[in-house]
């Protein structure tokens, strides 16, 4: 068995982030291995969320290399990562309908429509919403519109999912669900999936990789 050999699904390489004078991210290793689910759990201002921007082309570290399945990604742009992204607050476009909002990757990617098509329904089958594609978002609940958020992200079948504190705005028994949800869905699509939170117990009961960080550095990880 080559265990030692496999290349992880992302690796960050002393990466270091400054923004002015203040150090974001210091000198930070980190590995994540193919299909799994970790979780940067710490404080907000630790620097958990910077390293999710520069994982997905919003921020260029100051020192480092981000690689992706092998190949460094510093310079490669943000649409050219093959990369879904969920943010806390959904970001779906409000004008468009849900057809839309779920098809805007791949219509990126000059995706055929039919394909479109089949894809779209496909992810709103896999996120248990099928049927909604004339709606708006606004005519869906947070719930729902979370949903439609994992829908668009997974839709483009990414290398990396990644996700920054995508709960946050739910309420308590909707977050449980969304959580179970999020869990079941990254078992059964075997996505390796980037989860940015500030709550323990969201961390401890979903991840396969738990990565403590306090003011810019990786404090533990297990």
């Amino acid at each position: 068995m080559e265990t030692a050999q496999t290349t992880p699904a992302v690796e960050l390489k002393g990466i270091y982030k400054r923004f002015g004078k203040v150090e974001a991210v210091k000198k930070m290793d980190l590995r994540i291995e193919e299909g799994s689910l970790v979780t940067l759990l710490g404080p907000s201002g630790c620097g958990k969320t910077t390293i999710l921007r520069m994982v997905a082309g919003l921020e260029t570290p100051t020192e480092g290399d981000i690689l992706i399945k092998g190949k460094r990604v510093n310079d490669v742009p943000i649409h050219k990562r093959n990369l879904g992204m969920i943010f806390q607050n959904y970001a779906l476009f409000p004008h468009k309908t849900i057809f839309d909002n779920v098809a805007f990757g791949l219509k990126y990617r000059n995706t055929p429509k039919e394909q479109i098509k089949e894809k779209v329904s496909q992810a709103l089958d896999i996120v248990r919403l099928p049927g909604v594609e004339k709606r708006r978002p606004s005519q869906l609940s947070g719930g729902q519109q979370q949903r439609i958020a994992l829908a668009r992200a997974i839709v483009i079948e990414p290398d990396v999912l990644l996700m920054d504190e995508p709960l946050s705005a739910l309420d308590e028994n909707l977050r449980e669900d969304m959580r179970r949800e999020i869990d079941n869905l990254q078992a059964m699509l075997g996505v390796t999936t980037i989860f940015v939170t500030h709550d323990q117990r969201e961390a401890l009961s979903m991840s396969d990789t738990i990565v403590v960080m306090k003011d810019g550095r990786l404090q533990q990880q297990g």
